[in-house]
């Protein structure tokens, strides 16, 4: 319509213009004909003024066209602007369904490009797509722009019991649980570089149970879209194998660090690659991560030894037969040797082929110095003595029962009479054992045994049952102990003497002859195992002993008189550690008087000290608590009487009795009374100061020495910490019970100045307190 009004309008502007020229070319004429002068000039004005009218003409056409278009452009618009509010009300829903808009595209582009492409690449496909849901592994395709999964192959499926439908357009981050920055790592260097390799992630099967998997991924560009090709390797079974690997070996290191055995292992150059930590710290006063690696020499043993062990472990490794049970001395760094059993196997590689040693000792040397008191015990009778089990089996014999027998004294231990006598005298060996045993006493009898080489004796022997109490509280026997006096005429002397020479060689004691010099001519094994000297580095050369003229003075003077020189000295080994000996150094003559040789005796006596300092502490102290007993608390009151006179320092004395401690006895057993005891010395022992002083001084009575009572307050404090200890509950197998005691106290020199007339005052006063039955208390 607006296009028809302007060619009308164009061709009424033209209609006009040309009526305007016609008109003005006839009027020219006329006038021209006329013969009017001016004629001639207004007719060469018409050309301009016909033009001028004909651009106006022309311009107002161009207006008119113009402001046709105009008015079309504005309807234009009008007609954008309402489309534009359309899409704005729809805009919210397309953003839901852009999803599923992308995945139609991806269809529909994918049915074209199908409809397209030829039967190579419809192969190719095939393939591609029985590849991609053979694979045993989860695999999805995930659009990288919105999260948001394309495709999912049938394993992925199985795993989460989900179907295809149901996974596509899940979010990738509803499929994964990432681990710690995983999932920023996979965006990062996908981002970067194109790929990522082993990020974990934790997938949810249908039954809920989480699968770790190991999640790579490779950027590609699928259909226009900027994507990942995603495959997750389930590794919950080597995650599996890994928390119990990690677990079993949380174990044996629990293991390693408590156990009481030393543990190490090393490589084949017997450098270490592990130890525990008690092995580290005792041997070399080090932690495990201070010793890796390095070498025994290289953490300071002595080269010797080193190179004693590199032997021992190279021959492990070359033969492949372990070290069992060997009994070896081991260095601690503090200077300190103790005896270890150790043992040591070869470490074995997947082929079988040995790579390392592993070693494992335990400490022994209680044991060793247990039996070696029992042995100087027994040794140090002149009689022959054993013990026996209660099925008159052997379990120790010291040496004159050995050297009877012609035995060593390990050799005897295991043993029965019938492997040890004649048939008729182990019976009644045997018998008079049961005796023994069934009587609950003492036997004493007369036999005539006999030993071994021909050689009989009368004896005179005793046999004492050991008793113990079983868990009835009743007494029974568990075996014997024997000893056997000689009291028979000793042979002949050619066999005495074939027997003392015997006996050199045997003896328990060392014993050295030398020269006038005192150059070695003999020495018996004794010796060599007393100070680790043979007679071959010592045979014609001065015995240390006599070859120090400092040390030896005395010997020297003792010998020139013709005298016997004895003393009980401290002499090292060879190897540096210090013996007690008994030595006794005797000059030998000829028949014509002059000296002709020396004969040294040395006795060990190690153990013996060792065994003396223990009997004196057996003798100063309660055999069940460990507590000073009355002898020793008594030297320890009459010292502070002493000091108090002296210094005017006062001090305290508890007599403690525990109350219906009979009533326990009676009721739980003995067993549980003497727990009762312990626990009870043991409380009272960490309530008191490191200066005073508790003792167990018969049956339930306790006494305490408080040093030092500047105050009644501090006596009263101290009284309650005693009685509070006393008190706290004690579990008795299962059955808690609450011990009370009676406390009487008496203060030097308050109430008393001398030590029984304390004891006495402490005591009446303990006895006020329980016939008051104010127990937990304490009286004065």
């Amino acid at each position: 319509m607006q296009h028809g009004t302007g060619k009308r309008i164009a061709f009424i502007c033209a209609a006009v213009l040309l009526i305007a020229i016609t008109a003005s070319l006839g009027a020219a004429l006329f006038l021209r004909l006329a013969g009017i002068p001016e004629s001639g000039a207004l007719f060469a004005l018409l050309p301009p003024l016909a033009g001028g009218c004909a651009a106006t003409l022309c311009g107002i056409a161009a207006w008119l066209q113009m402001r046709s278009a105009w008015t079309k452009q504005l309807r234009e618009h009008a007609r954008t602007a309402a489309q534009l509010s359309s899409l704005e009300e729809n805009h919210h829903q397309l953003r839901r369904r852009l999803a599923e808009a992308e995945r139609e595209r991806a269809h529909l582009r994918k049915q074209a490009d199908s409809a397209l492409s030829d039967i190579a690449s419809r192969r190719g496909e095939a393939k591609f797509q029985a590849t991609f849901h053979a694979t045993p592994d989860p695999i999805m395709v995930v659009n990288l722009h919105t999260g948001l999964v394309l495709d999912v192959n049938e394993s992925l499926q199985r795993l989460l019991a989900r179907d295809w439908g149901q996974l596509l357009g899940e979010s990738l981050d509803s499929l994964l649980e990432w681990g710690n920055g995983a999932r920023n790592r996979f965006e990062l260097m996908l981002e970067r570089e194109g790929s990522v390799s082993n990020l974990p992630a934790v997938m949810h099967d249908g039954g809920g149970t989480p699968h770790h998997v190991l999640i790579s991924a490779r950027h590609v560009q699928l259909e226009g879209f900027s994507c990942a090709i995603a495959i997750a390797r389930d590794i919950s079974d080597h995650h599996r194998l890994q928390e119990q690997l990690a677990e079993k070996t949380s174990l044996l290191e629990n293991v390693l660090a408590h156990i009481p055995y030393h543990v190490f292992w090393k490589d084949r150059n017997s450098r270490y690659l592990g130890a525990n930590e008690l092995y580290a710290r005792n041997l070399f006063n080090a932690s495990v991560n201070d010793i890796l690696g390095l070498t025994d020499t290289d953490l300071g043993m002595s080269a010797v030894l080193g190179a004693a062990i590199l032997r021992e472990e190279q021959e492990v490794l070359d033969t492949g037969r372990p070290v069992i049970n060997a009994e070896r001395t081991i260095p601690l760094h503090d200077g300190r040797t103790v005896i270890g059993l150790v043992s040591k196997v070869p470490l074995l590689d997947a082929n079988g082929q040995p790579q390392g040693v592993l070693g494992i000792s335990a400490d022994i040397t209680n044991l060793r110095a247990y039996e070696r008191q029992l042995h100087a015990l027994l040794d140090g009778l002149p009689d022959m003595a054993w013990i026996k089990d209660a099925g008159s089996v052997y379990l120790a014999v010291n040496q004159a029962f050995a050297d009877f027998l012609h035995r060593d004294p390990l050799d005897v231990p295991g043993r029965t009479d019938e492997d040890l006598w004649p048939g008729e005298l182990a019976a009644n060996q045997r018998q008079s054992d049961a005796d023994a045993m069934t009587r609950l006493a003492d036997l004493r009898y007369d036999q005539w045994l006999a030993g071994a080489g021909g050689v009989s004796i009368w004896a005179d022997i005793i046999k004492r049952p050991i008793m113990e109490k079983d868990a009835s509280g009743n007494t029974v026997a568990v075996g014997t102990v024997g000893i056997a006096r000689d009291i028979s005429q000793r042979r002949a002397q050619e066999s005495r003497i074939r027997m003392l020479s015997e006996a050199l060689e045997q003896s328990s004691v060392a014993v050295v002859v030398t020269d006038p010099a005192g150059n070695t001519v003999h020495l018996n094994p004794r010796y060599e195992e007393i100070t680790g000297f043979t007679l071959h580095e010592l045979q014609g050369r001065p015995l240390p002993l006599l070859a120090d003229p400092e040390s030896s003075a005395p010997v020297w003077e003792a010998l020139h008189k013709g005298e016997r020189w004895r003393q009980e000295i401290k002499s090292p080994r060879k190897d540096g550690d210090d013996r007690w000996l008994s030595v006794s150094v005797a000059p030998v003559v000829d028949n014509d008087g002059h000296p002709a040789n020396i004969v040294l005796v040395l006795e060990d006596i190690t153990e013996q000290k060792r065994s003396e300092e223990h009997i004196r502490h057996l003798a100063m102290h309660d055999g069940l608590t460990g507590l000073p007993n009355r002898r020793l608390f008594m030297d320890r009151l009459r010292r502070s009487v002493a000091m108090s006179k002296r210094n005017g320092v006062r001090f305290a004395v508890l007599f403690i009795d525990l109350n219906d401690f009979k009533e326990i006895n009676d009721t739980l057993g003995h067993e549980a009374g003497d727990h009762v005891l312990r626990t009870v010395a043991e409380r009272l022992r960490q309530s008191l100061r490191e200066v005073d002083t508790c003792a167990r001084i018969g049956g339930d009575e306790f006494i305490v020495l408080l040093h030092d009572i500047r105050s009644n307050e501090d006596l009263a404090h101290a009284s309650e910490r005693v009685s509070a200890a006393i008190s706290t509950p004690i579990n008795l197998n299962g059955t808690v019970r609450v011990v009370s005691g009676s406390i009487g106290i008496a203060v030097c020199p308050d109430d008393a100045t001398d030590v029984d007339q304390i004891i006495s005052h402490a005591d009446h006063a303990m006895y006020r307190c329980k016939r008051n039955r104010r127990y937990d208390s304490a009286s004065r």
